[in-house]
């Protein structure tokens, strides 16, 4: 783990998350099959959304909620997942690999349709490690419930 960065703004954070996510899909946003746009919701929560053209791609929209945590929403079927730090490289790091997975369409979903409850689980590679984040919705009970299904999606 890294030295903390007990200085760090959200303002700070979101330049780096901002400059990590270009960096690593520039071809994709230089080729025009992908857009970087940063934002800001209500309460001066800091976004930044990297949207594919494709839609069979995964988007991802991370929020900038302190100076040392970041909430990141992959995919379409409503992963989230928080990634915190005193560090900001450790949180740099872990956004790197995930665009770098979303950009080469190697992110990959598990979802669990069980009516009244979507469980989703993310996977993707880093440095060596298949790093796997859980996440479940609770939601009005769909009657078409299917159990589990690979998700895959096309890289940018």
């Amino acid at each position: 783990m890294e030295k903390s960065d007990a200085n760090l703004d959200r303002t700070a954070l979101a330049e780096l998350v901002h400059a990590t996510v270009e960096t690593e899909a520039d071809e994709a946003l230089g080729a025009e099959r992908a857009m970087l746009i940063d934002g800001e919701i209500e309460a001066g929560w800091l976004i930044v959304t990297l949207k594919p053209a494709n839609i069979l791609s995964g988007g991802l929209e991370i929020s900038i909620d302190s100076p040392f945590q970041v909430t990141c929403v992959p995919g379409s079927n409503g992963m989230s997942f928080e990634i915190f730090s005193k560090a900001s490289l450790d949180i740099q790091k872990r956004v790197r690999s995930l665009v770098r997975a979303l950009v080469a369409g190697e992110y990959q979903e598990r979802v669990n349709d069980e009516g009244s409850r979507l469980q989703v689980v993310a996977e993707w590679d880093e440095d060596g490690y298949r790093i796997r984040s859980r996440h479940n919705v609770i939601r009005i009970p769909q009657k078409d419930a299917a159990g589990w299904r690979a998700v895959t999606y096309d890289p940018y």
